[in-house]
């Protein structure tokens, strides 16, 4: 039998959810198994400390979480290979329940401090008059939309985990807890989610003035982003066609609810069509149809000016959810790990980056240095190993490397980017459904051509000869008459896939989307496994490719193994059979 310890690994939940606020100094002064309760949630302020340390230790395990949602996938390499032994280890396709980077402990410690808010934050109405039923209801919301954020990485991580929705307060605590199912979980998250939008407390907006309350607590408009997330993959995972058809209809309407809001805006490039720049004679003569005259040219400034906005400043118009980095501490993590003073230990993956998802133009004006899409910079420094979305404190035509202590970023979680490709892949899934629905179809085309305007995506990652056929309406903001000669489902699927690589590259989304993919249950179902599989010559080390991909043959490879500790503590807890006996 196994030794249940009086500390469970995947907790490590002794103080309450304030313990990394900055309201934790009694932590100190009170022994480890006895924290006061009922010494504490005594005020409203104790609650909005409490809703404080959730979103700290969100914050404080951002490197975990973007490190987990990478690491098999296809952009990351290694850069100062002695210091990241276990990361060596993910990407020869060694993966054992030891290994650092198959630990959850940081998303179960968050969602015990949001458990401990939901069980305790109602005593304080109790004895701080001034604490009103609706403020204490927002923070309760808050909370709620925080777990079940948490719990959706873990099913797409580990897939079956414990669900646990009380709090684990003293070390006196039953903690053996088995595994649920992954889609058991998803449903029950949507349902509270749902709950969470129909009782209307979680507000859309904190502040009139301060941008930063807006974006890094949670809003509805985070929820919708979430709970739309939630959907497709339910679309995707469920074999049900009529589940099928409920689930992406509610992602496209969240995600409709998100664009119509008309809080968010794609940050701008500034740019100009060829044929409208005067001096560049030599390209239009090069022009080999109209399109060419319609491609566009940048300069570095429109580029950078963007890069800026997005991943430098952070709350941009585009940001729906990111988490606010007040200080370097709260990200010396993410430094150390893509930075480290120009010799990162994780680095970009440029041989894919370059040969897959940015090629070279088919048309002549790709000579031009201006001519590409402006994602292919965002997703390194051209000249220095570092990830630039990551790594980057300047403009991109900048090697400056910044120090540790110059290191504050947010750490961006959904951008309305992301709701345009989410809403392009669901409804793409819909057509399916529908026959090959052409206006489903056209409507998914053009909901990715608006993240492609912006970031002036080149013709050789468009579909077919979309762009040249119909390139005027589609500048004007039309949607041009298409026929089933130019759009299919299939082809479609592939095109939104690449194209949610281009936009998200970096962004700790690429693993969940290969994953989606691979087990998304439509009539392609028996061959999408295959384009997971041609990505492991990308995602695995040198001379490991074979193993990676044979992992990936055995579904249940394709998540990782329990945390070995929590194996050997919980009773009701057996190691994945693909894993072996623990």
């Amino acid at each position: 039998m196994k030794s249940m310890n009086k500390i469970l690994t995947f907790a490590l939940l002794l103080g309450t959810a304030v313990s990394l606020s900055s309201c934790n100094d009694w932590l100190e002064l009170k022994p480890e198994n006895s924290v006061p309760a009922d010494e504490y949630w005594q005020s409203e302020a104790d609650v909005k400390a409490a809703m404080t340390g959730i979103y700290a230790s969100a914050l404080s395990s951002a490197e975990t979480r973007f490190i987990q949602s990478e690491m098999m996938a296809d952009a990351m390499s290694t850069g100062v290979t002695a210091q990241v032994a276990a990361f060596n280890q993910i990407k020869e396709g060694n993966i054992i329940s030891t290994n650092a980077y198959c630990q959850w402990s940081d998303y179960y410690w968050t969602i015990n401090n949001c458990n401990m808010l939901l069980d305790y934050a109602d005593k304080a109405l109790e004895t701080d008059q001034s604490f009103t039923r609706k403020q204490c209801e927002i923070y309760k919301a808050q909370a709620r939309v925080m777990r079940a954020w948490m719990y959706f990485y873990l099913i797409r991580l580990w897939k079956d985990v414990p669900y646990i929705t009380t709090a684990y307060f003293s070390d006196e605590t039953d903690r053996n807890c088995a595994p649920s199912s992954q889609l058991d979980i998803l449903n029950a998250l949507i349902t509270d989610l749902e709950a969470v939008r129909s009782e209307g407390y979680l507000p859309y907006s904190y502040s009139n003035l301060k941008v930063a309350e807006n974006k890094g607590q949670a809003t509805m408009y985070f929820l919708y982003a979430l709970l739309a997330d939630m959907y497709r993959m339910k679309g995707a995972y469920s074999t049900d066609q009529t589940t099928q058809t409920a689930a992406y209809k509610n992602c496209v309407t969240l995600c409709n609810s998100i664009i119509e809001s008309g809080q968010f805006a794609l940050v701008p490039v500034d740019k100009t069509v060829v044929a409208e720049t005067s001096g560049y004679s030599e390209i239009l003569a090069d022009a080999q149809t109209h399109a060419d005259s319609c491609f566009y040219i940048l300069s570095q400034s429109s580029i950078n000016d963007c890069f800026n906005e997005l991943y430098v400043k952070g709350n941009s118009s585009e940001s729906i959810f990111e988490l606010q980095a007040d200080s370097y501490e709260a990200v010396s993590a993410l430094w150390n790990r893509f930075v480290n003073g120009g010799k990162p230990y994780m680095t970009v993956n440029t041989s894919n980056l370059t040969d897959g998802w940015f090629p070279s133009s088919q048309n002549n004006i790709s000579s031009y240095i201006w001519y590409h899409d402006v994602r292919r910079t965002f997703s390194y420094l051209m000249n220095s190993p570092v990830c630039w979305k990551i790594g980057g404190t300047t403009t991109l035509s900048s090697d400056y490397i910044p120090t540790v202590s110059e290191y504050v970023k947010n750490v961006l979680v959904y951008r309305l980017a992301d709701i345009y490709l989410m809403k392009a892949e669901a409804l793409n899934q819909l057509a399916w459904l529908n026959g090959q629905d052409l206006t489903m179809l056209s409507e998914a085309y053009m909901s990715v051509f608006k993240v492609r305007d912006r970031a002036c995506a080149t013709d050789a990652t468009d579909l077919g000869t979309v762009t040249i056929d119909y390139w005027d309406q589609l500048n004007a903001g039309e949607t041009p008459a298409f026929t089933a000669n130019d759009l299919d489902c299939s082809s479609m699927e592939q095109f939104i896939l690449q194209e949610e690589a281009r936009e998200s590259v970096w962004e700790g989304k690429r693993w969940f989307d290969l994953l989606r993919h691979a087990e998304r249950q439509n009539a392609n179902a028996a061959s999408n496994i295959n384009y997971l599989l041609n990505q492991a010559i990308y995602s695995a080390a040198e001379g490991k490719y074979i193993v990676v991909r044979t992992n990936w043959l055995n579904a249940e490879k394709r998540y990782l193994p329990y945390p070995h500790q929590d194996v050997q503590l919980n009773e009701l807890l057996d190691q994945k059979p693909a894993y072996g006996v623990e």
